[in-house]
């Protein structure tokens, strides 16, 4: 079971960085939403799994981008030369291939038909969603992977072939029933949600209310069981939220983490209190990383015609 963190401070001192960087630190998914007020707080385990989905795939991407490449190349030679050429000629067109000379010649290529051809504009023009779907004329696509999806020959460049033809290639190389278990398990093992203001879904236990509308005790109630584990329903399968990490921050200064739900407070066990910035700590921000706003703004005000730009230590505060 992960320690989860409540982070309290005022606006400014950091909290949304320090879960950006753990999460970027340890490479992990992570989901940030500013005020989720208002929407499904399962939406936060779909968004998330959608994310990892796509860190997946992307990294599957890469693995196999060298082999998708040496595929796209042996099919644009083949435009170019035909597939009985000679190997010496092959090896000779290829390095000038690989060396972008033929970039500007036009080849006709078999790649699949886009999105637009299969589902085009609806009937009296305008592609406004909301119109009733019952006006769109559809051509259904054949079922099946990247395999069996409609083709089509198409005239264009070298260059615009080879990245088309790359991303086709990929498209049949990736399994996506192993990129949905993949994305699943890392959701599971490795997600990070970051909700953010938590305290405006808070009402003070003066009886006065500082909530955005009558159902913040709701959504506290909501985000109960994912917090404490539970399988979240998506159109992909199951997500269990057992070992997900959820970190809740808020500046609360109109409400206390007290006012919190006594069982949300129980399941943010972890509870760190951030300090304001001082004027050392502006004077430090100011001066010490690189290219700083003092910096920038002394390469700005040189561009005009005007005597160096020089900023006391005085105009900047004592350090």
């Amino acid at each position: 079971m992960p320690r989860n963190m409540l982070m309290v401070g005022p606006t400014g001192v950091g909290k949304t960085e320090i879960a950006r960087r753990l999460a970027k630190l340890v490479e992990a998914t992570k989901f940030t939403e500013v005020g989720f007020h208002g929407r499904d707080v399962d939406s936060i385990i779909r968004d998330l799994l959608e994310m990892a989905m796509t860190r997946q795939r992307s990294r599957l991407e890469d693995e196999l981008r060298p082999k998708a490449t040496e595929a796209a190349e042996e099919q644009i030679l083949n435009a170019l030369i035909g597939p009985m050429s000679a190997q010496s000629d092959k090896d000779t067109w290829l390095a000038h291939l690989r060396a972008k000379l033929l970039d500007d010649r036009q080849i006709k290529v078999e790649v699949p038909v886009t999105d637009n051809d299969l589902y085009p504009e609806w009937v009296g023009g305008g592609s406004d969603s909301r119109k009733p779907p019952q006006i769109r004329v559809i051509q259904v696509p054949v079922a099946g992977g990247a395999g069996s999806r409609q083709m089509e020959k198409r005239t264009m460049t070298v260059a615009e072939a080879r990245q088309k033809l790359v991303q086709v290639h990929l498209d049949r190389m990736i399994d996506s029933d192993m990129i949905l278990a993949s994305a699943i398990r890392s959701t599971e093992q490795e997600g990070i949600v970051f909700v953010d203001e938590i305290d405006k879904i808070c009402n003070s236990s003066k009886g006065f209310y500082h909530g955005s509308d009558a159902s913040s005790e709701g959504v506290q109630r909501d985000l109960l069981p994912i917090l404490e584990g539970s399988d979240v329903s998506t159109k992909h399968g199951n997500v269990n939220t057992d070992h997900i990490l959820f970190i809740c921050s808020g500046a609360f200064h109109s409400v206390k983490p007290g006012d919190m739900l006594a069982e949300l407070q129980g399941r943010l066990p972890v509870r760190v209190t951030l300090s304001a910035l001082t004027e050392h700590d502006f004077v430090r921000i100011l001066t010490e990383p690189h290219h700083n706003l003092i910096e920038q703004h002394k390469v700005i005000i040189s561009i005009a015609p005007s005597p160096p730009c020089r900023v006391c230590r005085v105009a900047i505060g004592n350090p």
